[in-house]
């Protein structure tokens, strides 16, 4: 029967060549659009998602208030509103096949940097070792900070290439900020600093960005 009915088919098909040319070039035309059409679909999905993960939409953000701000605060309730490391290791362990990086930060406090007669305003941020991953920092210049600066919170840090060129020009160069030490004045306190690395600054959202981030190690969650 299978034999017969090939035999059938193609006697059909010799006999009506013009029509089985025109059946076999709508299906050859119709399945190369349906894989290109997937194929550019699923290259424009991937090159968005790319471009959102860029801006941290994966990130989950999580902040600690206290519910009154009129209130006053003991020493006792400061300490509660602390993130634990032990809490933060426990949800990295539990979820650690959904969880990339953890990233903790504490912030200094805006601070004024004078070198060579040039002024630059700084925001300054002590950061954990999951931040460079979950901000996906990536440097222009330099290194990242080592375990011993987490563990010893010692005042290496990274600054923008903005923070540069505030201070030395369009054309400063690497050198001139790397290995050197800066006096940082936060409200009328002094704090040295250590550039060891340069991560090129872009502001998320347009707008102009009136504070350079200084990005230190912070050991206060040793995570």
């Amino acid at each position: 029967m299978l034999v017969e009915n090939c035999k059938l088919a193609i006697i059909s098909i010799k006999a009506n060549k013009m029509r089985a040319f025109l059946t076999m070039l709508g299906i050859i035309i119709g399945v190369a659009a349906v894989i290109a059409i997937m194929t550019v679909g699923n290259s424009m999905t991937k090159g968005i998602q790319k471009q959102l993960e860029s801006y941290g939409v994966q990130n989950i953000d999580v902040y600690i208030t206290p519910i009154d701000y009129d209130a006053e605060l003991s020493d006792a309730d400061i300490e509660n509103m602390e993130l634990k490391p032990e809490v933060l290791h426990k949800f990295s362990d539990n979820f650690k096949d959904k969880v990339s990086a953890i990233s903790v930060e504490s912030g200094v406090g805006n601070g004024v940097i004078l070198k060579n007669d040039k002024k630059a305003t700084v925001d300054v941020t002590g950061v954990s070792a999951g931040y460079f991953k979950a901000n996906n920092l990536k440097l222009k210049e330099g290194i990242y900070f080592d375990s011993s600066a987490y563990e010893l919170g010692t005042n290496v840090a990274i600054v923008s290439d903005l923070f540069a060129k505030q201070l030395f020009g369009e054309n400063y160069s690497a050198e001139t900020i790397l290995g050197n030490d800066f006096e940082v004045n936060i409200n009328d306190e002094y704090i040295n600093i250590t550039p060891v690395g340069i991560y090129e600054f872009k502001v998320q959202g347009g707008g102009k960005q009136k504070h350079h981030q200084c990005i230190c190690p912070s050991n206060r969650l040793g995570i």
